[in-house]
């Protein structure tokens, strides 16, 4: 009987360390929308931090989706995830389960 470690030929991961970047959107105790995003600026700065991660071995990064921009209004619009994916491919960061 083997005790094979079955992530060893097919990794559900293309590294053990994982980036990941705060999308926290939820209304705080104030009432306020919370915009994590917007506050680390992630969005506006999507390639760079993905480009610093490699450098690290870091090959996967978890990533949120704002869902009240994506879906304000009952129809969903995802254009403004789509830069965000852009650079994870452009730096060859898996963001999502293959």
């Amino acid at each position: 009987m083997s005790l094979a470690d079955p992530t060893r030929d097919h990794p559900l991961f293309r590294s053990f360390w994982q980036a990941g970047f705060e999308s926290a959107s939820h209304i705080n105790g104030q009432g306020a929308r919370v915009d994590m995003l917007g506050a680390t600026q992630h969005v506006k700065q999507a390639d760079a931090d993905y480009a610093r991660l490699p450098g690290m071995g870091i090959r996967v990064a978890r990533e949120g989706i704002p869902w009240p921009v994506v879906e304000p209004q009952g129809a969903y619009d995802f254009s403004s995830v789509q830069p965000i994916m852009a650079a994870a491919a452009a730096h060859d960061v898996q963001e999502r389960l293959p």
